[in-house]
């Protein structure tokens, strides 16, 4: 299989530009903890793995004293809050961090957090004719914004459905957003997440995600490029903290969707408990490392939406960072 470097397939597909690795770096550092914003989604489900780790500790002990988490928005807003907001880390759609990285921005890409879409459903109004996932073809189906994580769903969705071509995919801006063209009769089909729904909705699951798309590389963690090179140290302790927070999540889900719901506004403890439940029951949680078979899938979906001309070219050695891994969790690329 050829597979490009990152500086020819930027000349070959896209823009020019450059990628840096080093060793791995301990995680120990005896300079002053940093204080910092971190980007992250309040709605999706790993962001209670920072709610958790934030409220027992466990970045404080890693020299973190993360002071707010930044909505990271979707798609590609979240890695532009990293690349030229001054907020050096954060959680976001892996999809979104790869097409960034393919074209040049100063990121890097330091491990999958999250391998499977277990939060994902869509949804439709109250009466529609559309009750299984084959009655889609034709219609306006939602999702969030271009490289999110709902973008590449709904494309890996359609593609194995066979309806690639046959649907119309309309960017609505977020969840909240959707939902409110569904109602309006904008778009037939709105995606959703577990931890939003309520009690009290009156939308249909059409069909869940996992039910189709049963892995992909739903979320990364990415870091600024200067971050990583001026300190090296911090990241590795970064994804220390995060680590442990990760298990602490899959030991107590409650507790994590309790410091989820006290941590946010406008959710229900009872959605926030399922939603933390089923990633862990699916075993979706990634500490540090990279899952191939996700990643494939994930380029499989740029392919398709046509944010890539060829998923075989992309250079996986070198976007797919491993320098702040563990050795034992390394993988041959």
């Amino acid at each position: 299989m050829l597979e490009l470097s990152r500086r020819d397939f930027l000349r070959r597909a896209l823009a020019g530009g450059t990628a840096i690795a080093a060793g791995l770096r301990s995680a120990t550092t005896t300079a002053a903890p940093i204080s910092t914003k971190v980007t992250s989604n309040p709605t999706s489900v790993f962001s209670s793995v920072y709610y958790l780790g934030i409220a027992e500790g466990l970045f404080a002990k890693h020299e973190w004293n993360i002071t707010e988490l930044i909505p990271s928005g979707a798609g590609g807003a979240a890695i532009r809050t990293i690349a030229t907001g001054g907020i050096p880390i954060g959680g976001m759609s892996a999809t979104a961090a790869f097409q960034a990285w393919l074209v040049g921005a100063p990121i890097r890409i330091v491990t999958l957090c999250i391998n499977k879409p277990t939060e994902l459903l869509y949804v439709v109004k109250p009466g529609s004719s559309i009750s299984k996932p084959e009655d889609l073809a034709g219609k306006k189906i939602g999702y969030t914004g271009p490289g999110s994580g709902t973008h590449a769903a709904a494309t890996l969705a359609l593609d194995r459905l066979g309806l690639t071509g046959k649907v119309e995919l309309v960017a609505t801006g977020g969840i909240r957003e959707g939902l409110a063209l569904l109602d309006r009769g904008e778009i037939d089909v709105a995606s959703q997440l577990e931890s939003i729904v309520k009690a009290s909705d009156k939308h249909k699951v059409v069909f869940r995600v996992p039910d189709l798309v049963p892995k992909y590389a739903y979320g990364a963690i990415v870091v600024a490029e200067s971050f990583a090179q001026k300190e090296p140290q911090r990241v590795s302790a970064f994804l220390a903290a995060r680590s442990e927070s990760v298990e602490r999540v899959k030991k107590d889900p409650e507790a994590a969707a309790n410091a989820w719901f006290k941590g946010t506004r406008g959710f229900e403890l009872e959605s926030l408990t399922r939603s933390v439940k089923a990633m862990n029951a699916a075993q979706g949680w990634i500490t540090t490392g990279w899952d191939l078979d996700a990643v494939h899938a994930s380029l499989r979906s740029m392919e398709l939406i046509g944010s890539i001309p060829s998923a075989k070219n992309v250079p996986l050695a070198e976007m797919l960072d491993q320098t702040f891994i563990e050795p034992d969790r390394r993988i041959k690329i």
